[in-house]
């Protein structure tokens, strides 16, 4: 399965944290939203998430509200880890179809919208399959033979979008050297 970036907690439901004081055992709700509210201070999604899922015990109105959106935010994250795998789906294809039609920017391009929906993990895992290694390669080519031909503004747009491929990998000296390429090449097309 794809991994995903993890979503982060939806405000709105904090709001609602407050209206749940009054049905429910002051004591356990107080423990429970100082907990939530901590969470979601402290950016930890996971611990939020736990706190969401165990709501305190009550049947006021304001304690039934906070279910139902504690419900909708799940849909919502349903619907949205489906559009992302979609996507990434989507995305994927599109890299295929535009390397058999030899449209290497285009691939490029969808290549760095699916480096957007995956986690830097699975990112690192794409750049190692073979359709990514054959999109490299061809960019590369095209690059080292738009260079031999002097257009500089090619080789400058292929060296840009492999150097985009490779940020925020652990592969360090790639992007190294196409971050250097790309300013050897900056300084001749200015």
């Amino acid at each position: 399965m794809t991994q995903l970036r993890p979503a982060r907690p939806v405000p709105a439901l904090l709001v609602l944290l407050l209206l749940v004081l009054a049905p429910a055992s002051r004591a356990d709700v107080v423990g429970w939203s100082d907990g939530a509210w901590n969470a979601a201070r402290q950016g930890d999604a996971a611990a939020f998430d736990k706190a969401l899922q165990a709501l305190p015990a009550g049947d006021g109105t304001s304690l039934q509200g906070l279910r139902d959106a504690v419900a909708q935010r799940s849909r919502n994250l349903a619907e949205a880890a489906k559009a992302r795998d979609e996507a990434i789906a989507r995305h994927r294809q599109e890299i295929r179809d535009e390397l058999a039609a030899d449209k290497i920017t285009r691939a490029m391009v969808a290549a760095a919208n699916l480096k957007f929906l995956l986690e830097a993990a699975a990112w690192n895992q794409e750049l190692q399959g073979p359709t990514l290694r054959d999109m490299e390669a061809k960019a590369e080519a095209v690059r080292a033979r738009a260079e031999a031909e002097g257009d500089w503004l090619l080789a400058q747009e292929m060296l840009f979008r492999l150097r985009a491929l490779r940020e925020d990998t652990p592969d360090a000296v790639r992007f190294k050297q196409l971050d250097d390429q790309l300013d050897r090449m900056g300084r001749r097309v200015t």
